[in-house]
């Protein structure tokens, strides 16, 4: 029984992953509607939505949903969402699952490899022969591009492209631009060779993925406890990208993904 477990938890974790980079998409979208002038038909109701944020990226969720700086030490940032979760939400935490979906930022592999760039501090140098491409939550969020053209000193050929992330991957690789703005478990990166430098002075936070559980509901089914604590620390960032384009780039059957992962893992025989 507790196979069964196993399984819907990584579906779930994947199925969650699908739907964060949906509700990215459509944040974007809302952001650009509310840009646009003002036409002569006035309705007469408006409802915004708030978005709160997302549940796989822990510095995220402790500044959008409360409303606290985050920090860069991986686990005081877990600590404190955990606890602040229980108080104000009854919701608990389970183990981080090991990967670190945070913002990556890519070239070439051909060009690393050619110029034995390997960090953001070594890219700073070669960044004003380089076009720029980024999402646009990246250009307007605070951990975004302003603190990383600070803290790094980038200055680009030209004004940075903004484009949908998921145009940013072929983009780079089709020499459209040089230097992209990506996601650290984007399965495209090791399909197109792309090369993530590293983030070497520790610009961005931790965006860890971690289960969230309702209290009561962890109580009521503890295999569902048991099963999520066995995924503890349990799936890489490699991992991750190789699933992600199991299911994106493949077109694979998610279920099939999750369950030759789990037999890799010997979690399920």
């Amino acid at each position: 029984m507790i196979y069964i477990f196993y399984i819907f938890a990584v579906l779930l974790i994947l199925l969650s992953f699908r739907s964060f980079r949906g509700g990215i998409g459509y944040l974007r979208y809302f952001k650009r509607e509310l840009s646009r002038p003002l036409g002569s038909y006035q309705p007469f109701a408006t409802v915004v939505i708030p978005c709160k944020g997302i549940d796989d990226g822990l510095a995220e969720n402790l500044t959008a949903v409360l409303k606290q700086a985050s920090g860069h030490d991986k686990a005081e940032v877990y600590q404190r969402v955990k606890n602040e979760y229980e108080t104000r939400f009854g919701l608990t935490l389970g183990p981080a699952l090991g990967f670190n979906d945070t913002f990556a930022m890519e070239i070439r592999g051909e060009d690393a490899r050619r110029m034995n760039v390997k960090t953001l501090s070594q890219a700073a140098g070669l960044a004003p022969q380089w076009r720029a491409g980024f999402g646009y939550e990246f250009m307007e969020r605070p951990d975004g591009y302003q603190g990383l053209v600070a803290t790094y000193g980038l200055h680009f050929l030209e004004e940075p492209r903004i484009m949908d992330l998921g145009l940013l991957a072929r983009a780079l690789k089709d020499h459209q631009i040089d230097f992209a703005g990506g996601n650290a478990t984007d399965g495209l990166i090791p399909a197109l060779d792309l090369s993530v430098l590293e983030d070497d002075r520790h610009y961005f936070p931790p965006y860890e993925a971690v289960p969230v559980v309702r209290k009561q509901t962890e109580q009521l089914h503890p295999a569902i406890g048991q099963a999520l604590a066995s995924l503890g620390e349990q799936i890489s960032d490699a991992e991750m990208r190789q699933m992600n384009y199991a299911v994106d780039g493949q077109h694979r059957d998610t279920v099939d993904v999750v369950r030759e992962f789990l037999k890799m893992k010997k979690l399920i025989p």
